[in-house]
Order: C-alpha cells, then structure tokens, then sequence
C-alpha cells in the first residue's frame, strides 16, 4: 500500500526536525591551536585567542621532541594536561579544574617507570607524595593535610635504599631524622624535577 503523499510529507519533517535537534545538542567540535600561534596569549591563568577566553586544546611541541597537550575551557585549563617523550611514552598527566591543580598529578620517566605520584587541591599537594629515583628506587615519601602543610610521617631514601630523612610533622613542628632534604617530588609538582 502506498502511503498518502501528506502523511510522507510530515514524517519527513519529523525527521528533518529530529536530525536538527540532534545537531544542535552535540557537543562542539574540539578546536586545536598551536603554543605558537601569534593570536594566543595569556593574562594570568587565563589564555586568549585573539581577544576572547580560549576554549579549546593549546598543543605545544619542545626542542627535545616532547608534546603536551592543555585542554582549556573559558580561557582556563580544565581536565587532564598531557606531555609525551619523544620517544612516544607518557611523560606526565595532571588534573586541573578552573586553571588549577586538582586531582592525580603523575609522571614518568622516559622508560615508563614511575617518577611522582600525588594528589593537588588547588594547586596543593594532599595526601600522600610519592616520587622515585629513575633506577625505581623510592625516593620520597611525604605526606600532606587539607591545607597542603606537611603533616605525619615524612621519609627521603638514597637511590642504594638507605635512608636520608625520616621524621614526623606534628602541629607544624618536625621530630625526627631530618637530614638533607631532596626536593625533587615537590620541584616536580611545579613541573620542574630532575
């Protein structure tokens, strides 16, 4: 039976209608800008396409062949900035809401062994910082209170195991075997380490 012309008219509508209403509910096609693009700028936190907030992924290549990926939204980062080696492996992969740190921040070293493992806040460490050396010798081990302050038990080991520094942060005061303290967990949570 052949339908009525009106009927085929109308459900021809109805879809033209359905596939408009999907369009316009999809999500919008991801745009991707150069480090280097002379139209990108940063005021503060806040990254800018010419003369409007970015929204988008910013993607950087170094000179030693590294790629980082910034995701933005509004001008600011928001949710996970990657960096690869050059050789193709995850150098690092940090969280951030609102254009800072929160949430896993983890690196690596060039051959896959993890480097740092931690937690941030707005941009302060919670919780527990694990760092090791690139042999996977751990190096450090500090822990952190809401409020990003050393609190609890805090340990540094030389790469052959042996401890460096061993004490205990109480109410802001430390007790313990201090020793020399390395630093390059937290250099690291600011994006430099060895």
């Amino acid at each position: 039976m052949i339908a009525p012309v009106p009927l085929l008219i109308a459900a021809g509508s109805l879809s033209l209608a359905c596939l408009a209403a999907v369009a316009l509910s999809a999500p919008p096609v991801q745009q991707h800008v150069a480090a280097t693009d002379p139209r990108l700028h940063r005021e503060g936190a806040r990254w800018f396409l010419a003369d409007r907030p970015y929204s988008g992924e910013i993607d950087e290549q170094t000179t030693d062949g590294a790629l980082s990926i910034r995701p933005l939204r509004d001008g600011l980062i928001q949710g996970a900035v990657r960096t690869w080696y050059a050789n193709g492996r995850l150098k690092s992969e940090r969280a951030y809401e609102h254009g800072r740190k929160s949430g896993p921040q983890r690196e690596w070293w060039p051959d896959g062994r993890i480097k740092l493992s931690a937690i941030m806040l707005a941009d302060a460490p919670v919780g527990v910082l694990h760092s090791w050396y690139p042999s996977g010798q751990r190096f450090e081990e500090h822990r952190y209170d809401a409020a990003g302050q050393e609190s609890g038990l805090q340990r540094v080991w030389y790469e052959d195991g042996a401890q460096r520094a061993n004490y205990v942060v109480l109410q802001g005061r430390r007790y313990g075997s201090i020793g020399p303290k390395g630093c390059a967990g937290k250099a690291a949570l600011k994006g430099g380490g060895r």
